[in-house]
């Protein structure tokens, strides 16, 4: 896979799946790359170009940028919505399905309990997906004791097992971590 830059020879091989280090020493070139690439990964157009072969591949579901790696965030809300499909695979297959079935059950027979003691005239849905039950008892990632790099090792693990992503850019990471630390990565 090739990360290129039209019109300059900024072009990144990534075939060879080991990082890259890219120095861009005119502080308005390199306002102007980081920013098309936060464009383009926002679905805008722009002078980017990934591609495998002769095949163009979509930069905003297959690149990541991070600007800041000490706040990487597993728990964004695209990265938990594929945690979410992952879950509730697990709560519908054949080993969790009747205990994921008799727990809908209790948190219906609850719910019709809590209405009846209420001076109000109401009303719940029991046609609700699990993944609902995810966002309410705020399923997340938990990483946050970790070090700031096992945090974005962490981070790096998760993105790729849960999305597209095939390369990720990391602006000034030799100001964040030591040469043995970014051989870690």
């Amino acid at each position: 896979m090739i990360l290129a830059y039209n019109d300059t020879d900024l072009v990144i091989d990534e075939s060879d799946f080991s990082p890259h280090v890219v120095v861009v020493e005119n502080p308005s070139f390199f306002r102007e790359i980081i920013m098309e690439l936060s464009n383009q990964i926002s679905g805008l157009d722009g002078n980017f170009v990934f591609s495998n072969g002769t095949k163009k591949l979509d930069i905003a579901k297959m690149v990541e940028l991070v600007v800041n790696p000490l706040a990487v965030n597993a728990n964004s809300r695209k990265i938990v919505n594929k945690l979410y499909d992952v879950v509730d695979k697990v709560a519908n297959n054949e080993t969790m399905y009747v205990e994921t079935m008799h727990l809908k059950s209790e948190l219906d027979a609850y719910m019709q309990k809590l209405v009846y003691e209420t001076d109000y005239p109401l009303d719940f849905s029991s046609d609700y997906s699990v993944k609902a039950l995810f966002s309410a008892v705020d399923l997340r990632f938990d990483n946050m004791d970790n070090s700031a790099l096992e945090r974005l090792t962490t981070y790096f693990e998760i993105i790729s097992k849960l999305t597209d992503i095939k390369v990720v850019v990391i602006v000034n990471l030799s100001n964040y971590f030591e040469l043995n630390e970014m051989a870690m990565l």
